[in-house]
């Protein structure tokens, strides 16, 4: 019965230092293991710069359709603007009719 409980000290033993030589192990893969935090915070940091230029490249396009629209807008106020001088100057000029009179003009710039 010695014999068996020198064997189970030994078994006790071994078994005792297996999660240390684990722990060790672990430990070294750990240390060797790259900086997640820092890959982490570049990943965040490049997240935030490709975020800033996607809300640049938003706004650019924002304000391209703010200046078409400007533009749109001035093209249609300025031939508004020019029917409504046209038909001022017949109607002063005594047209009774400014629709006839303006194709009248038309066929006379032909």
């Amino acid at each position: 019965m010695e014999g068996d409980q020198d064997g189970a000290v030994e078994e006790a033993q071994t078994e005792q230092g297996q999660p240390e030589e684990l722990q060790e192990r672990e430990a070294q893969q750990v240390e060797q293991a790259p900086d997640y935090r820092e890959l982490l915070d570049r990943q965040d940091a490049r997240i935030a710069e490709l975020e800033a230029q996607a809300q640049t490249a938003e706004a650019a396009k924002s304000q391209d359709a703010a200046d078409k629209l400007v533009a749109e807008i001035e093209r249609v106020l300025l031939a508004e603007a020019s029917e409504e001088k046209v038909a001022y100057e017949l109607r002063f000029a005594g047209a009774k009719n400014v629709t006839a009179a303006k194709a009248v003009l038309r066929r006379a710039r032909r």
